[in-house]
């Protein structure tokens, strides 16, 4: 299929995007020339067939959510994830310059322009140096760091994962509805295969999470393709949903890669050794099994097998509790657990004093990756404005995901997973990644989906859960929007 815009567009946009790969291979340098001219040659390939901008932007998506949760992962200067939901949302915009925009939720442009007012005030009115310089600012690793973060690198940053990434999946819907179910199931498989490369890396067996991070860890935590255990503790909690409702899918194929994908979440977790994300698990696991209508129908009888299964364990080996909660640092972290909490508390205190500072727009979002958990980030960061907008951003998207339930079976996952995040954000800290708002962007795109079909619906006179057999045969909405004329002549059928 050709891409709508004609050959000329579709030489251009490969054009601009061999020149950017090009410029990032050669500022990269090393091994990751080799990645960049690889991705040259599939463009350049693609280009050749003259496959559509929307398929290898659909495509490039599909990788992109793959990758996301891999944030230690980099190619050069720059994660996979990143460069290509650009490339995805260049596609797009290319092939749909003659067709419409995603028109974006108002909870979510109020967040964008939340972010923007935070960003440009503390441009104009900056912190006070000496303030700045008397703060204290602790690493991953708990010691001593440089704030070496820009207000307006990170305001752009949280602009592509709260705008650009909700735009890329609903474009991607306007052109195949299966677009979104594809994207979920891509963001549980990439967490998944981070998590098992941990849980390999914590038994020994492989180094591959050190030698694509190159991040190294004195404790028995590892973090797969993550930049931090906890970080990939985060991931697992936001695709352990997922991947629930894949194996209780009635579908065989769904059901065999939730099947697939749930070990790795699971064990991912554990060699994380994150305190917080370990009863998040939990918690999501729980939720999931309440929200899910497949599963709350059989929830007395998912109870008693859950609980079976955790008493066999036990029974079978008697050790296994003990070594759970030792490796989740539950119990017995001994240097490693109080060392954690003493950063945690240092840095939980420096959030505070940092939103006294400057309670109406925070001190800039330079330090938005600072404080102890997301809402002390917030504050401190964007102070009141950003609290506000982000509080009214998640509630109005976990209503949303409720309200979309009866029409759509993915809204399920997502709604337990945005309520598991709301707990997840108390405990641990990740504001401004990419990978974090992946399902909001999925619930944001189903949102925008809906929209579409109600509005293409009462073009037929049908209510939004009626399909006619020629309606559900039509799969992207450039061939709904021609065939809707006819079927409304011609009346449901």
């Amino acid at each position: 299929m050709r891409a709508p815009g004609g050959g000329t567009t579709t030489v251009a946009v490969s054009a601009t995007l061999l020149l950017a790969l090009e410029a990032l291979g050669l500022y990269a340098g090393g091994g990751s020339r080799v990645v960049v001219a690889g991705l040259i040659v599939i463009i350049a390939a693609l280009t050749l067939a003259r496959v559509s901008l929307p398929t290898v932007g659909i495509g490039a998506a599909c990788i992109a959510s793959f990758t996301l949760p891999w944030n230690g992962f980099l190619l050069g200067p720059v994660r996979p994830g990143d460069l290509l939901t650009l490339v995805a949302l260049i596609c797009f915009v290319a092939a749909g310059i003659h067709g419409s925009f995603p028109r974006l939720p108002w909870w979510v442009s109020q967040l964008g322009l939340a972010i923007v007012v935070v960003a440009v005030v503390n441009q104009l009115l900056p912190t006070d140096p000496r303030y700045l310089a008397g703060r204290i600012i602790l690493g991953p690793n708990g010691l001593p760091a440089l704030d070496n973060q820009s207000n307006l690198g990170v305001a752009f940053k949280f602009l592509v994962a709260v705008l650009a990434i909700p735009v890329v999946f609903s474009f991607a819907s306007m052109h195949d509805r299966r677009a979104l179910r594809w994207f979920a199931v891509a963001y549980a498989g990439g967490t998944s295969v981070s998590g098992l490369v941990a849980f390999s890396d914590h038994l020994g067996i492989t180094t591959l999470g050190h030698q694509f991070t190159h991040n190294l860890d004195s404790t028995s935590r590892e973090g797969g393709f993550s930049n931090h255990p906890n970080f990939l503790a985060g991931s697992c909690i936001l695709a352990i949903a997922t991947a629930i409702w894949l194996a209780a899918s009635g579908d065989r194929r769904s059901r065999l890669i939730g099947i697939a994908v749930l070990p790795g979440i699971v064990l991912g977790t554990y060699a994380s050794g994150s305190r917080g994300g370990a009863a998040c698990l939990v918690l999501a696991m729980a939720i999931s099994v309440v929200v899910i209508p497949r599963l709350r129908a059989h929830l007395t009888s998912v109870a008693l097998v859950c609980g079976f299964l955790a008493v066999s364990a036990f029974v079978v080996f008697p050790g296994f509790g003990s070594a759970v909660l030792k490796a989740t640092r539950l119990v017995g972290g001994g240097a490693t657990t109080e060392g954690s909490n003493i950063a945690r508390a240092a840095v939980g205190a420096q959030g505070l004093h940092d939103f006294e500072h400057s309670p109406f727009a925070g001190i800039g979002l330079q330090v938005a990756a600072q404080a102890q958990n997301v809402y002390l980030q917030e504050l401190a960061s964007g102070g009141i404005v950003l609290f506000a907008a982000m509080s009214i951003y998640v509630g109005a998207g976990i209503i949303a995901a409720r309200r979309l339930m009866p029409y759509h079976d993915l809204a399920a996952p997502l709604l337990a997973t945005a309520l598991a995040a709301v707990v997840f954000n108390a405990l641990e800290a990740s504001l401004t990644d990419r990978f974090s708002y992946v399902p909001m962007g999925l619930i944001v795109a189903l949102v925008i989906q809906h929209e579409r079909e109600k509005r293409a619906a009462a073009e037929l006179d049908e209510p939004p859960t009626v399909r006619s057999a020629t309606w559900r045969s039509v799969r992207t909405w450039s061939e709904r929007r021609d065939v809707a004329p006819t079927l409304a002549a011609s009346g449901p059928g």
